[in-house]
């Protein structure tokens, strides 16, 4: 892999040596020779010319490496330009957690539904749905929130740990709301039903 990155880079081939450093990044286990890689590609220069599967490395690593307008910028990118691609469902969580973690709730919410929309019955869907919810609860819209919630809790197909999740978030509603027979109820199910979560 290392002798084709080489040959693209002569061959001034930049999608396709981005691409072989971000296979060759991704089978390397921690260590120097992974982060001297990383540099390489974690470079804002590279977002235009980066397929969909580098611009997804580049979002994760920017993300843990803290710098989130870099893995912004990546999130983008994939959306603008490859948002039918199977990519584009870690572009959206990535965008919508970004958005989320800079309060633009509205922005986040778009994001999510269009998540929940296009892949229903993935558990994605499901961590989705429920962080629209919490989206919504995080604005003061309870109303709003305990619907998301409660949507979470009607499809068998996220059924799992997010159920109790979900349950424990109807409950921390009601107790924001004052309503603390309520929120016991719903805290309650979470460890008569679901003692294994």
């Amino acid at each position: 892999l290392i002798q084709r990155v080489q040959r693209a880079r002569e061959q001034k081939r930049v999608t396709l040596e981005l691409r072989l450093l971000a296979l060759v990044i991704q089978l390397q286990s921690p260590g120097a020779l992974r982060d001297k890689l990383l540099e390489t590609v974690l470079n804002e220069r590279n977002i235009t010319n980066a397929a969909p599967f580098t611009l997804l490395l580049m979002a994760q690593e920017a993300e843990r490496r803290s710098n989130g307008p870099l893995a912004r910028k990546a999130s983008e990118r994939i959306l603008e330009a490859f948002r039918r691609s199977d990519f584009a469902l870690d572009a959206l969580k990535a965008l919508a957690e970004r958005e989320y973690a800079d309060k633009r709730y509205d922005e986040a919410r778009k994001l999510l539904q269009e998540i929940v929309e296009r892949f229903p019955t993935l558990p994605d869907a499901g961590e989705a749905q429920k962080r629209l919810g919490d989206a919504y609860r995080a604005e003061g819209r309870m109303p709003e929130a305990l619907e998301a919630y409660n949507t979470v809790l009607s499809v068998k197909e996220w059924r799992g740990e997010l159920w109790p999740e979900a349950l424990y978030e109807i409950g921390m509603t009601h107790l924001q709301q004052g309503a603390a027979r309520e929120a016991f109820a719903y805290f309650q199910r979470c460890y008569v039903l679901y003692e294994a979560y």
